[in-house]
């Protein structure tokens, strides 16, 4: 009985992974001709002009200067205000961002979604149709992304933390389903939860780790211009894998919300120390002549009842401006607008 038991179930193991496998070839039709990938959206090869990022958009003017170009995008961090709010601590980022720059905006994005918030926000695009969000806006532009996740994925990209080439997910998907059964027949198996972790650890702005070799990833490609992207989804994934629970207790500021307010503290920590170990390697770049660290959007768990704290919760944002090699005022005036 219990041989026919588990035949049952290694046999809808392989039928699950088998129906993974067709969700992975699905993906791999929307890819572009730069072998980038958004999990989440449908992207299609033709290019639409009328998405082209605005003249007076920061995409826009430094596409036309031909600058070698980082954004690092901290996705769904909150704003210094709502930082404090959140845990009644500065921000130990953004106190060394706001010195450590040249200038800083604080903003209320269009959008409390990625997608279209960057789409308004780097490209000048409001209410953006869904073919001309970031990060493809209507592939007219083909954006490097130098981590790959879940979420936004270049095959070429310098380090990954999500489980996403096909090989990969033949070998790692059965992992996955594996925990819904009794770990003990399956011991010599890692929980596909943890890899996956690791990798979003490693593959992180949280980890100074990578920070030499990923300025010299940059400075050995090819191009000597081009928009650089390192989407970290470090913060985003730490929130929402714990929402439910912060919004069930009301925030991070009583008993039961002790782990998730050292947590976000420890990350707030992780991210300026490894930031600014980063910044000071990527002044020493041959090649790169900007680098801009923002947000996308707050952190969305829904926790304040306050109007302007719920704004800030959705849809406050960051940009700060380091120009390494030579300050533009343009530039000032660009985010200025924003």
């Amino acid at each position: 009985m219990k041989n026919k038991i588990k035949n049952i179930i290694l046999f809808l193991i392989l039928f699950l992974s088998f129906l993974s496998l067709s969700r992975l070839i699905q993906s791999l039709l929307i890819w572009n001709s730069e072998n980038l990938i958004s999990v989440d959206l449908l992207n299609h090869n033709k290019k639409k002009n009328d998405c082209k990022p605005k003249e007076n958009s920061l995409l826009g003017y430094l596409r036309s200067k031909n600058d070698k170009t980082l954004f690092i995008v901290l996705d769904g961090y909150p704003v210094p205000e709502l930082f404090k709010k959140l845990t009644l601590i500065d921000s130990n980022l953004h106190k060394f961002l706001k010195k450590s720059s040249d200038f800083y905006k604080y903003s209320i994005s269009k959008d409390q979604w990625t997608s279209k918030s960057l789409a308004y926000s780097l490209a000048g695009i409001d209410n953006s149709p869904s073919s001309c969000i970031y990060p493809h806006f209507g592939n007219t532009i083909k954006p490097i992304f130098i981590n790959g996740s879940q979420y936004f994925y270049s095959k070429d990209a310098f380090c990954k933390s999500s489980i996403t080439e096909l090989n990969e997910r033949i070998i790692y998907y059965p992992l996955k389903l594996l925990k819904f059964f009794n770990k003990n027949d399956f011991y010599n198996l890692r929980r596909y939860e943890v890899i996956l972790e690791e990798r979003k650890k490693s593959c992180s702005m949280t980890n100074p780790k990578i920070n030499l070799s990923m300025v010299n990833w940059i400075d050995r490609t090819e191009k000597a211009s081009g928009i650089y992207f390192f989407h970290d989804i470090y913060f985003h994934d730490f929130i929402e894998n714990s929402k439910l629970q912060i919004n069930q207790i009301e925030g991070f500021l009583n008993k039961k919300g002790k782990i998730y307010l050292k947590e976000l503290l420890d990350i707030d920590e992780k991210y300026q120390i490894s930031l600014e170990d980063f910044l000071k390697k990527a002044y020493l770049s041959k090649s790169l002549k900007n680098i801009f660290i923002l947000s996308d959007h707050g952190p969305r768990t829904k926790i304040f009842k306050n109007k302007e704290l719920s704004l800030l919760e959705s849809k406050g944002y960051f940009i700060y401006y380091y120009p390494i090699k030579g300050f533009d005022p343009n530039i000032i005036e660009i985010i200025k607008g924003l």
